[in-house]
């Protein structure tokens, strides 16, 4: 968790590396059950990659894992467009 978060504050990632980076913490974060803290990394990362169909998988997964039910479905929603928009490419 350090690691990434000294590599997110440092502002020398690409836009792109840095969603993925974002990625890497939530699932950590989720895998530990600080899922406050995942939700927002799988939140920050969408704003760099909205089309990215896993980070709205897994941010959807972590608010049913917390019982957030509004916005998981409101997740899946969006969720399926970007998966079709993933899988075109």
């Amino acid at each position: 968790i350090a690691r990434y978060g000294r590599a997110i504050e440092s502002g020398a990632l690409s836009k792109s590396l840095l969603a993925v980076t974002l990625y890497n913490r939530g699932t950590v974060y989720a895998r530990m059950g600080r899922n406050d803290a995942a939700i927002a990394d799988f939140t920050r990362a969408l704003a760099l990659r909205p089309k990215d169909a896993d980070l709205y998988y897994n941010r959807c997964a972590t608010y049913l894992r917390v019982k957030r039910r509004a916005p998981a479905i409101f997740a899946e929603k969006l969720f399926f467009p970007a998966h079709r928009l993933q899988l075109s490419v």
